[in-house]
């Protein structure tokens, strides 16, 4: 009250002057509070229109025209903004991330209440959706390579398969079981399935079937180590020498393969546009090559016509005797095609 009191009194334009001072800051708290707000409506319609469109175009499967797609939808969420004058440069973008993923990104710049005070320039708005068609499995062909080093002492055998994430994480909560990377579980783990050997370095011959993984399924990489069962001519299946198994357990989230090796930087993974690309960048590929140096991770979706280059180093580089070259083991895989097996059905994952 007293202070109310001296301002009633007051004439010599302090409080005036005090008054204007603090009019700038608590006008622009204002201004942002309802720009922000503005901003998160606008957002979640954009994310609510992403949804819609990636729904309907992962709904019509890989095959589909997602640019025809893809053009009637930004023509209306063109529309659908048009009035707005505070809004401009509406875009909608879409591809498919991985053979059965599909992502909607839709951005926009809105103008904001106190950017005509401060003279800062519009702010940009964005969402991203992703929807998954699960009415496809994924059919790969033998590898176009699967080479093991015949002068390592220790015998590798490698085997690929497929490995479901969801079910490995049920199994985890329910019975301890799951995603790991080691031989604990073995190859009939939960998530693990249809194993099958592709090449050993002690001439085995293989007749490879591949095998065809699902929706929700990646094809992964198993590596046996027998230590030095080769270099002493044992057979590796009978030795009683140290042995080791190691387990891809890959995971595709948009596009990109992850591996669960607990922890051990076992694996180069490189993605090659065409077969003639993966080979050792001295030769005009795209293949690194050296030693003592930190493998090289693939962030690329393995769409179809190109192929996949692992190399795996035989003994993990965290445990010795390790010279980190990534050559021990060489297997190229083409990007698998996609196959309907069933209803269409999808839905949101992100």
């Amino acid at each position: 009250m007293r202070i109310l009191r001296r301002f009633r009194q007051e004439k010599s334009g302090q409080f005036g002057i005090l008054f204007g001072l603090l009019l700038v800051p608590v006008a622009g708290a204002a201004g942002l509070a309802v720009d922000y707000t503005k901003a998160s409506n606008i957002r979640f319609q954009m994310k609510h229109e992403a949804d819609k469109i990636a729904l309907a175009v992962a709904a019509n499967g890989v095959n589909a025209d997602d640019a025809a797609l893809l053009d009637g939808f930004r023509s209306n969420l063109s529309d659908r903004f048009a009035f707005r004058g505070d809004l401009a440069d509406v875009v909608l973008d879409g591809e498919w991330v991985s053979i059965s993923d599909f992502q909607v990104t839709a951005a926009l710049t809105m103008r904001t209440s106190i950017g005509s005070i401060l003279q800062t320039g519009p702010v940009s708005i964005g969402a991203t959706s992703t929807a998954r068609y699960k009415g496809a499995a994924y059919v790969y062909t033998a590898p176009k390579v699967a080479q093991l080093d015949p002068e390592a002492w220790d015998y590798n055998r490698v085997s690929v398969y497929c490995f479901d994430a969801r079910k490995a994480a049920d199994a985890k909560a329910n019975a301890g079981g799951g995603r790991g990377g080691s031989s604990a579980n073995g190859d009939k783990s939960p998530g693990r399935s249809q194993m099958t050997p592709i090449a050993d370095n002690n001439g085995g011959h293989y007749n490879v079937e591949m095998p065809v993984c699902g929706a929700g399924e990646a094809l992964s990489l198993k590596l046996w180590n027998v230590r030095e069962a080769k270099h002493y001519g044992d057979d590796p299946d009978k030795s009683t020498r140290r042995q080791y198994t190691y387990y891809t357990d890959t995971v595709i989230e948009n596009g990109v393969e992850s591996y669960d090796l607990g922890g051990l930087r076992l694996v180069e993974t490189v993605l090659c546009d065409t077969f003639e690309q993966c080979k050792p960048k001295s030769r005009g590929g795209v293949i690194p090559e050296g030693k003592n140096r930190n493998p090289q991770i693939s962030t690329a979706a393995c769409a179809p016509g190109k192929f996949r280059y692992y190399g795996f180093e035989d003994r993990p580089p965290e445990n010795g005797g390790s010279d980190r070259d990534y050559d021990d083991i060489r297997v190229i895989i083409e990007c698998p095609v996609e196959v309907l097996v069933g209803p269409e059905t999808v839905r949101l994952v992100q």
